[in-house]
């Protein structure tokens, strides 16, 4: 017997719980074409690049099946394993600083893992953060251009010096 339902809490995919004889699973689809920032283009593919990455060295979903032809549906298709648990939002009945310890241990491991440039792989990776990150603000500030929203001025390029001691490339997630 296989049961479908969608899940909470995602602002941006459409995303489903299978269950079915083989498991528990979690299926994301992205908007497809829908318009979007910059970084958003092709997310899903490096939603899989991170998931194939961390779940060896921290409690990350494994990636189970991708689809990423748009033929099946209208957007990119990422299958990972579920992980069990309930969030933590309004949960009185949790120890939170071994809960925060625990999530320092994984980001730990997680930035253990080392890439070959900085910045989002479905963008073109860097030789350096401060060209990535500086890339970043470029698309953001583009995306705000193209989507008519005014931005504060922020002078982010005379921190370069800052951005210039990351020296090693590691696997970050950004919406933790």
């Amino acid at each position: 017997m296989r049961q479908v339902e969608p899940l909470g809490g995602g602002t941006y995919n459409r995303v489903f719980r299978v269950s079915a004889g083989e498991g528990e699973f979690v299926v994301k689809i992205s908007p497809g074409d829908q318009p979007g920032l910059t970084y958003e283009r092709d997310l899903m593919r490096t939603e899989a690049l991170f998931c194939a990455l961390g779940s060896e060295v921290a409690p990350v979903p494994e990636v189970v099946h991708t689809d990423f032809s748009c033929t099946l549906v209208d957007g990119d298709v990422l299958v990972t394993t579920l992980l069990p648990g309930t969030p933590l939002f309004g949960r009185s009945d949790v120890d939170r600083p071994v809960v925060r310890r625990q999530l320092g241990e994984a980001v730990a491991a997680l930035h253990a893992v080392e890439g070959p440039g900085f910045g989002y792989p479905q963008l073109g990776l860097h030789g350096t953060w401060s060209a990535a990150f500086l890339g970043m603000v470029d698309a953001v500030l583009a995306d705000a251009d193209r989507f008519g929203v005014v931005l504060p001025d922020v002078p982010v390029g005379q921190h370069r010096a800052l951005f210039a001691q990351v020296e090693r490339p590691v696997l970050v997630h950004f919406d933790l």
